[in-house]
């Protein structure tokens, strides 16, 4: 199987209320990791959002064109078949828009083909309690869940990749052993069970 865990952090820029992609963060299946921190020169940071995704203000980023062609080669080039991330469907729509915004056809056109080319899995279900939308479980509480352990770092894109991973193989191990069972846990985009196709 051919995957790639995938983490994204967004912010609200306060000049123009639009929530932008700050952070992206990759795993693929070859044990390459990729981190991308994007510069925003038009956009205004606010501090909260550097405090909460864990990067330092001396950081220096990249610009978000070459961010999204840096991340379409990798999965071009590696022949990507599986896209794991803890809510797919968030991550692909935060990058969709900053596809459509800075005019990147050719990922935009990737991206939105990416059903025909990649199973979608993630870790998570949308639970609708009364009309509300809610992620579940969040992040932290599927790392413990599944691994045992605190995660004592959550909204900074690598490290949420790395526990989204973890999770990602946990399930995958699961599903060997009892595959009647893992469908209720790992599930693809679409909500159809995902742990008896892994192997």
């Amino acid at each position: 199987m051919k995957f790639v865990v995938v983490d994204t952090e967004s912010f609200m820029c306060c000049l123009c209320h639009v929530r932008h992609l700050l952070s992206l963060a990759c795993i693929f299946y070859t044990g390459e990791r990729r981190f991308w921190l994007v510069a925003r020169p038009r956009c205004i940071v606010d501090y909260a959002s550097w405090r909460i995704h864990k990067i330092p203000h001396s950081h220096a980023g990249v610009c978000l064109t070459s961010v999204l062609d840096e991340f379409h080669c990798a999965m071009e080039r590696l022949s990507v078949t599986h896209l794991v991330a803890h809510d797919v469907s968030s991550d692909l729509s935060l990058l969709l828009q900053e596809c459509t915004a800075t005019k990147a056809t050719t990922l935009l056109t990737y991206l939105c083909s990416i059903h025909h080319i990649c199973t979608k899995l993630e870790t998570m279900r949308l639970y609708r309690p009364s009309g509300r939308i809610v992620k579940w479980p969040s992040l932290r509480e599927a790392f413990f869940t599944t691994v045992g352990l605190q995660l004592t770092v959550c909204h900074e894109a690598t490290s949420d990749a790395e526990a989204t991973a973890c999770i990602f193989w946990y399930l995958t191990q699961l599903s060997k052993k009892q595959q009647n069972d893992t469908g209720r846990v790992l599930c693809s985009s679409d909500g159809q069970t995902a742990g008896p196709g892994i192997n």
